[in-house]
């Protein structure tokens, strides 16, 4: 079986394309505007020292005023350096998963997450309710993929494990990267694996719509690997994304790699699907 097809072009359209296209998010380092607001955001002084990764985005719920083929949308990103924050509570002992909400991405309010299951980093929430229950994928091990249920957006209590570990790629941990997208095979799922050499690549499931503890399709190489340009850094031969989106049949993926800067790729959402929904092994 061939891989999924992936070209890379100098920019990034939000709108039906049939090719993967992948942009750099920051100006040229030689720039004095880019290093300043570096500057600003890692509190570095050198830019070199620090980079802007683990991308998310999300679609804005007002849309009105935009074209139909095209998305407004809000994009994260994570400043590395000495001075970066994320959204992680973390004592020198003991990892907390906060919960950050907002209605109008103006103001923000922050709680913890509590319950056993509410352990270690990566809980990311589906984005509505399932059977009347709040469904949301973690890594409370830090090795599996699981998904948790909960009547209370704020408390985790139990987990099910639904990922393990068991191909070279991904054999040493895995991870989700960001919210699961509704499509109608099911719950799409963007992934991370760590292999040896602590080479981390992105993969993806397919999850039951009505049932998300049940696996539908796993998909067997790498949706995305470290390319020559993208494996020296700060942190070597990495990819890395905290969130993606659907759009027309077009996957959106932001990613970071080796935490010196990020991309964004588009990537045919019915190639995947296919992909994920044939035999499993």
């Amino acid at each position: 079986m061939g891989a999924l097809r992936m070209t890379r072009q100098d920019s990034v359209r939000l709108v039906p394309d049939p090719r993967r296209v992948v942009t750099k998010l920051f100006l040229p380092r030689d720039d004095a505007y880019t290093r300043l607001i570096g500057a600003y955001f890692t509190h570095e002084y050198s830019i070199d020292a620090a980079a802007l990764g683990n991308p998310s985005i999300v679609a804005v719920p007002d849309q009105s005023g935009v074209a139909a083929s095209a998305v407004r949308f809000i994009m994260s990103v994570r400043a590395i350096g000495e001075g970066h924050i994320s959204s992680i509570a973390f004592d020198g002992q003991q990892i907390l998963p906060p919960l950050i909400e907002t209605a109008d991405f103006a103001e923000f309010r922050m709680t913890t997450l509590t319950g056993h299951a509410a352990q270690n980093k990566g809980i990311a929430i589906f984005p509505r309710r399932i059977d009347g229950e709040y469904v949301a994928l973690g890594r409370q091990d830090n090795v599996n993929n699981i998904v948790m249920t909960s009547n209370d957006i704020r408390v985790r209590r139990e987990a099910t494990v639904i990922q393990e570990p068991k191909r070279p790629w991904e054999l040493m941990q895995l991870g989700n990267c960001g919210s699961p997208l509704e499509t109608e095979a099911g719950w799409l799922v963007i992934t991370h694996g760590v292999g040896p050499m602590r080479r981390c690549t992105l993969g993806a499931l397919l999850l039951d719509i009505d049932d998300p503890s049940q696996v539908i399709g796993d998909l067997q190489e790498p949706l995305l690997a470290p390319q020559d340009d993208e494996r020296d850094g700060y942190v070597p031969n990495v990819v890395y994304s905290c969130g993606s989106l659907t759009h027309g049949r077009h996957l959106v993926l932001p990613y970071g790699y080796a935490d010196v800067g990020a991309w964004v790729a588009t990537l045919s959402v019915d190639e995947l699907l296919n992909r994920l929904t044939g035999p499993m092994t």
